[in-house]
């Protein structure tokens, strides 16, 4: 019997010893006051820089040859506070551009004509950092994963709009994205404009 006790009495001791430290225990912390609100906002931004500070709304490819891939690098953020589908498409510009006449208004696709199909230029566009807060993207994945274009039916139509398999950003969220211009055909000493549009769907 007093064996037991004793043993009763020194398990007692043992938890009060293993408890001190951490009833003696320095803590030390720092406090983030928050609020939230409520309302829908859907936006995106495109940019030169990972940071996002440096948007971009011109490119010039320079001189171009036949037959060749040319690339550039742009970071479209998510900018407003839902999450989004991400599309492009591309549509040529000035005198010499080829518009196609189909089945309705032809609304842009991937591949791009001017004088009268002498021309044709094809754009690929894919994500090769998934989204990630700015400046910690991981590590780029070439090929990257393609966005596809938002328009179907190419210079032929009848055209079409793709609602889904866009790429998915967070919201406040950036991808990094390589455009690729392939050169299919060209006509010497001349130039050529167009627009490349990013549009996100907001499911």
């Amino acid at each position: 019997m007093i064996n037991k006790k004793l043993l009763a009495v020194l398990a007692v001791a043992l938890v009060a010893v293993v408890s001190l430290p951490a009833l003696m225990a320095t803590w030390v912390s720092c406090t983030i006051t928050m609020h939230a609100g409520t309302g829908d906002s859907a936006s995106i931004g495109q940019y030169t820089d990972c940071l996002c500070t440096i948007p971009i709304n011109t490119y010039d490819w320079g001189a171009l040859s036949q037959e060749q891939n040319y690339e550039m690098t742009v970071y479209i953020k998510n900018t407003g506070n839902k999450a989004v589908i991400l599309f492009y498409y591309a549509y040529p510009l000035g005198a010499n551009a080829y518009i196609p006449i189909g089945a309705g208004v032809y609304p842009g696709s991937s591949s791009i004509a001017f004088n009268n199909l002498q021309v044709v230029f094809d754009i690929v566009v894919g994500v090769i950092c998934t989204p990630g807060v700015a400046c910690q993207l991981p590590d780029p994945v070439y090929p990257g994963q393609p966005i596809p274009c938002k328009f179907t039916g190419g210079l032929v139509g009848p055209w079409g709009v793709q609602t889904t398999g866009g790429y998915p950003i967070p919201a406040g969220k950036v991808i990094k994205v390589d455009v690729t211009l392939h050169t299919n055909s060209l006509v010497g000493s001349a130039t050529y404009d167009f627009k490349l549009v990013f549009d996100a769907l907001a499911p």
